[in-house]
């Protein structure tokens, strides 16, 4: 019986630490792309079916494109000692992920085959990018913030894309929308590497400190001054700006001086995930 026991504890360990390297790699596509996609639908009130291909899919390509640059980072996860990754804790070998990055990318590309063309196009080019982020030949990870810029583009076409599957023209809430977003995700590129430095490229290496943190900070603000205006100045949603201003400040103070840790940020990050799901409160 104790040994029975040992062995259902054994697998219950064993189970609890896949769900939640299943959470980690996950988290990232669900805040990002799925997020941006429901807070899209929130704002112009198209929450509905015909939502349900574009968040699909666009969910499958950015995890597509993080598990394929967890297929290329493995020497610097080890040194990171990242133990959110699947490849350091022995639940993938690189090339298994590599091949789940492929099959997730094409049933992304598949899923937004349901809806138009322009949506299609924004769709494979997350795919490209996400790929010559990390890719050995083209590495735009290594451009470090000139990479991060290419990278984030097709989150800034998001809105002018999606319109095209419910007939909307153009409006000023899009483009807060586009900046918004874009400026967020670019954010969250730049301040992981305050806490990755064992990286080859970083932009914390590249650059003194003080100069990476006021990009990233440049960023944060940037984000911040245009979801102003997608608040609709509701007194919900100015709330939920002040909870994201309140974890930007605390990111940004700990970064600033150099005390930032790996379980901190990834905490107060998740605050910037959980925005477009708080977008529906007030809808």
């Amino acid at each position: 019986m104790p040994q029975d026991g040992s062995a259902l504890a054994g697998c219950v360990m064993r189970a609890s630490k896949i769900l939640w390297l299943i959470y980690k790699r996950l988290r990232t596509a669900t805040g990002v792309s799925l997020g941006f996609t429901v807070m899209y639908g929130a704002y112009t009130n198209n929450l509905n079916l015909s939502l349900s291909p574009i968040a699909i899919g666009a969910w499958l390509i950015l995890l597509a494109g993080d598990l394929y640059n967890d297929s290329q980072d493995y020497e610097e996860d080890k040194r990171n000692k990242r133990i959110d990754k699947w490849t350091t804790q022995g639940l993938m070998n690189t090339e298994q992920i590599k091949m789940l990055a492929k099959i997730t990318g094409a049933l992304g590309l598949f899923a937004l085959l349901f809806t138009t063309p322009y949506i299609f196009l924004l769709g494979l080019a997350g795919v490209i990018t996400g790929i010559a982020y990390s890719h050995p030949r083209i590495n735009l990870k290594k451009k470090e913030l000139a990479g991060y810029i290419i990278v984030s583009l097709p989150i800034f076409f998001i809105p002018f894309a999606y319109n095209t599957q419910f007939h909307r023209e153009i409006s000023e809430m899009d483009i807060f929308f586009s900046l918004f977003a874009g400026f967020h995700y670019l954010y969250l590129y730049c301040q992981k590497d305050a806490t990755d430095r064992s990286d080859d490229i970083n932009l914390f290496k590249k650059h003194s400190w003080r100069n990476a943190t006021l990009i990233t900070a440049l960023f944060a603000f940037l984000s911040l001054i245009f979801f102003i205006p997608l608040t609709f100045f509701s007194v919900y949603l100015i709330a939920v700006w002040f909870v994201l201003a309140a974890a930007d400040f605390v990111n940004l103070y700990l970064i600033a001086t150099k005390s930032i840790k790996w379980a901190t940020r990834k905490s107060l990050v998740l605050v910037k995930f959980l925005v477009p799901y708080m977008y529906l409160g007030a809808v």
